[in-house]
């Protein structure tokens, strides 16, 4: 019976240092993996904000143009206002018409 236990007990003494073995090789890989996604987000964070920075400055001079046409041609930024308003106006009725 005890010769039986033997080669056992190796099989399972080689499966322990092979599970040693593949978790010596698998912790670097995985710190190395771990550090690429970290540089990935990062990367990701700083094109997010650089995009959202030239938004939101677009935005602004979006903003101060209108403002300037309204100081430069008010009858023109209403009559604008006024056409913009009416093709909305036509849109939503088209729409509220087909249901």
């Amino acid at each position: 019976m005890n010769t039986n236990i033997r080669p056992a007990e190796k099989a399972v003494d080689r499966l322990v240092e092979a599970v040693d073995d593949m978790q010596g090789t698998a912790a670097p890989k995985l710190q190395e993996l771990a550090a690429k996604a970290d540089a990935l987000v990062q990367r990701g964070t700083e094109v997010l904000r650089d995009k959202s920075d030239n938004v939101r400055l677009q935005a602004q001079r979006a903003s101060d143009q209108t403002i300037e046409l309204i100081r430069e041609e008010p009858v023109k930024a209403v009559l604008i206002a006024a056409a913009a308003g009416a093709a909305m106006f036509a849109v939503a009725s088209l729409l509220l018409r087909a249901r």
